[in-house]
């Protein structure tokens, strides 16, 4: 009876161990698929110059996910810096939501 008791109320932390590990990986997931996200945004703008619609229209196509800079014109050489950013709802962590951030730059007019 002890033994069956015991094995219930560790179920309790087996299964919030597990949905934190879910959490985890879920952060995880959507951190890369930002950091994947900027990578392609900086290539874009060092390519064009500055932030189009083209652009724009690649960041909303991820569900959630948006953009933000400060607009102006650089000029070749200048360094443009962005931020890529998206609400997370976790299950255990937090207690609501989270925003996950990448911060991106890059060298207008350098690309391979």
């Amino acid at each position: 009876m002890g033994s069956s008791l015991s094995f219930l109320l560790s179920l309790v932390f087996v299964i919030e161990l597990f949905v934190f590990g879910v959490d985890m990986i879920n952060i995880q997931a959507v951190y890369t698929e930002l950091d994947t996200i900027s990578f392609n945004v900086g290539f874009l703008v060092a390519k064009e110059g500055f932030v189009s619609e083209q652009t724009l229209e690649y960041v909303s196509s991820f569900e959630g996910t948006r953009i933000i800079y400060e607009p102006s014109a650089p000029s070749f050489g200048d360094l443009f810096e962005f931020v890529i950013e998206r609400d997370c709802h976790p299950f255990l962590l937090g207690g609501g939501n989270l925003t996950i951030r990448v911060n991106g730059a890059t060298v207008i007019g350098y690309y391979n």
